[in-house]
């Protein structure tokens, strides 16, 4: 979601602005986002044969100011940054006032920094997401504009969703998507309901409602193309394509990770650049196309660095000791899966443990070393000792040993089965499956 609240502030930049109005461009010329869905609505345009206004003179005013441009956009970044962690540093009985104070901050200012807090600090977010709320009620309480309010109330509610879906909040992120829903309803043309449909997507995913959830992400795919927005389009068609995964339908995952992970810029989406690549390594090595398949895994690489968390780290191995597995390199395989195995044991990753236990013993399995898994399953008992979710997913793998008992070479439609159980299982029993990439 990092390339879509700035849809009032670009429109505005579209009509006619007078010399008197070049501070107003000042968001256009620094907004990699606003610039871009500007130069795609005029294309656009073009294209409708429509009138367009002149532009020269408005461009050739920011090229002579740009020194003054360029200086008062990073003055007005540090300001609004400061008075945001002055914000975040008083009780929230008090934080209206604060925000209130200076008389400079704009709700679309507290919006854009509870999404930039997203995946790193959830509960940062909620907090300026409210905050955004309150100052929005507060500055059009004289001059209402009731399709402004809804629209930032919606922003607000939508990142709020999220927020709490980070979390593994999921009772609290429906009821937020519940408010978010409810302020949609307003007529306005924006890529808001394209960003909740993502949204939402990926909680109905966390609730194990599949179909829903693909739905979901394929609207918010076609939202952001109807939008001209490329990059957010690409990377919903990526979270279909991992949603695909999961469900084992190879084809289709494979023909969605390509088109999205295409349009992606690793810089501002490492984490979702890299599970795209390593998920398309792991779909094309099932179906039997190995060098492709390496030759995505050696490309993903270079992209490692990039996801600099702990937690993407130990689950890019992860990702990594899988596609490792399907392209028959298994000593590779076989030390990357036990590592990252021992470290969820370590962290009390219930389902992780579980899910990367099921990728080892597959590999045990075709190795020949099937007298091994009789301990790997006890390791998981002494771990997780009495936890009724514990015990009872811990049967289900049983059964999937005996499945593959004697196998050579373990399917992967099988792997995917046993995977979808164990999966069910966490989610019928509320228990959170493998954090989802953020968006």
């Amino acid at each position: 979601m990092s390339t879509v609240w700035h849809d009032a502030e670009a429109r505005s930049l579209l009509g006619d602005l007078p010399p008197g109005k070049d501070r107003a461009l000042l968001h256009l010329l620094t907004c990699p986002s606003c610039r871009e869905w500007a130069t795609h609505r005029l294309l656009q345009e073009q294209g409708l044969r429509k009138q367009l206004q002149d532009y020269d003179d408005v461009f050739g005013r920011i090229h002579a100011n740009l020194p003054w441009i360029l200086e008062a956009a990073e003055r007005r970044r540090t300001a609004v940054g400061l008075l945001i962690t002055k914000i975040l540093q008083v009780p929230p009985g008090e934080r209206l006032k604060v925000a209130l104070a200076e008389g400079t901050l704009q709700p679309v200012d507290l919006l854009e920094a509870s999404q930039q807090e997203q995946p790193q600090d959830p509960e940062r977010s909620i907090a300026l997401a409210g905050v955004a709320a309150e100052v929005t009620s507060e500055l059009f309480r004289e001059e209402p504009d009731e399709g402004l309010v809804a629209l930032y109330f919606a922003r607000a509610a939508s990142l709020e969703a999220n927020a709490y879906r980070l979390q593994g909040n999921l009772e609290t992120a429906e009821k937020a998507a519940q408010r978010a829903s409810y302020y949609l309803a307003w007529p306005f043309d924006s890529w808001d309901r394209a960003v909740f449909c993502r949204v939402l997507g990926l909680l109905r995913w966390e609730q194990g409602r599949l179909d829903e959830a693909a739905a979901l992400l394929r609207q918010a795919a076609r939202e952001f193309s109807e939008q001209c927005l490329p990059e957010e389009e690409g990377a919903s068609q990526v979270l279909v394509g991992l949603l695909s995964l999961e469900r084992h339908e190879t084809e289709m995952a494979i023909r969605l990770l390509q088109s999205g992970r295409a349009t992606l810029d690793p810089e501002e989406r490492p984490w979702l650049t890299v599970r795209a690549g390593l998920s398309l390594a792991q779909a094309l090595a099932e179906i039997g196309h190995h060098n492709r398949a390496a030759g995505v895994l050696d490309e993903t690489r270079w992209h490692y660095a990039r996801a600099s968390e702990e937690r993407e780290q130990v689950s890019i191995y992860w990702l990594e000791g899988k596609v490792c597995a399907r392209l028959g390199r298994r000593e590779e395989a076989g030390n990357l899966l036990a590592a990252v195995r021992l470290q969820f044991i370590g962290e009390r990753r219930l389902p992780e443990t579980l899910l990367s236990s099921l990728d080892l013993a597959a590999l045990l399995m075709e190795e020949g070393r099937a007298a091994e898994l009789p301990a790997l399953l006890r390791e998981i008992e002494v771990a997780f000792g009495l936890d009724e979710t514990a015990i009872e997913v811990t049967k289900a793998m049983r059964g999937f040993v005996a499945e593959i008992a004697g196998l050579r070479i373990v399917p992967p439609e099988a792997l995917a089965v046993a995977a979808s159980t164990l999966r069910r299982v966490f989610r019928v029993r509320g228990v959170r499956v493998e954090s989802l990439p953020f968006a």
